[in-house]
């Protein structure tokens, strides 16, 4: 009896992770070097707002259920990035960011 529970667990838990999809991609900048710990936000069509960081090397994997996203890349001191996306269940999505850096001029009195 315990062992068709637990067979049980394994086909739901399989097919859960069958219903999803994969968004993975990297964060760099314009002069090509891995932005480390870029944040990932991405928007449900709910308004709901999940979210993540990226590796030391700026990739990132996200595993969503199907549907149309909005995707931001954003890092300190660069122009945050926006896209939309969509997810199709058992595929793997790829989705890069080069973000610009954000040069502000402050006039200061000499």
């Amino acid at each position: 009896m315990r062992i068709i529970g637990v067979v049980a667990l394994i086909v739901v838990f399989s097919v859960t992770l069958a219903a999803q999809g994969v968004l993975k991609g990297k964060i760099s900048s314009k002069q090509e070097e891995s932005l480390p710990f870029s944040n990932i936000t991405i928007t449900l069509s709910d308004g709901k707002v999940l979210g993540t960081s990226a590796d030391v090397t700026g990739k990132y994997s996200l595993k969503l259920n199907p549907g149309i996203y909005t995707v931001k890349a954003s890092y300190i001191g660069h122009i945050h990035q926006t896209e939309k996306i969509e997810i199709k269940e058992g595929v793997v999505t790829a989705l890069n960011f080069i973000l610009v850096e954000n040069v502000a001029i402050i006039g200061c009195p000499v």
